[in-house]
């Protein structure tokens, strides 16, 4: 027992200044994300909007972008710019909190005002 409070209190500073997260190199670029079900969304970001295109389903969005704070942000549809085959799009608010930064990518936790579930996606920066 007498070593469990050391263990916790180690992890508990750990958790608190061990991970230096620098969200900067990802403000503005273009980006990958690839998931199962989808497959590759190729993202491009400016200071305001960023698009989203999923190749496979042929669907493009514009998005309007907020940063709430420097590893925060909040996505809302702008527009439509491509939808072909018709795909339900909804008209939610995306939460994305950066939890972890490396090099060339980060993870980031994302929220929806429609769900309780959270998601992580690894996010690939290309340029």
């Amino acid at each position: 027992m007498k070593y469990i409070i050391p263990f916790f209190l180690i992890f508990n500073v750990y958790s608190l200044f061990g991970q230096n997260k620098d969200c900067s190199n990802f403000k503005i670029g273009k980006f990958k994300m690839e998931d199962s079900l989808i497959g590759t969304t190729l993202i491009t970001r400016t200071d305001s909007v960023q698009i989203e295109y999923i190749p496979q389903l042929k669907i493009k969005v514009a998005l309007n972008l907020k940063w709430i704070n420097d590893c925060t942000y909040k996505l809302t549809l702008k527009e439509t710019l491509e939808n072909p085959n018709n795909y339900p799009i909804g008209n939610y608010i995306l939460i994305g909190k950066i939890i972890e930064t490396k090099k060339n990518s980060y993870t980031v936790k994302a929220t929806t005002s429609e769900s309780d579930v959270a998601m992580d996606f690894e996010i690939f920066k290309i340029e």
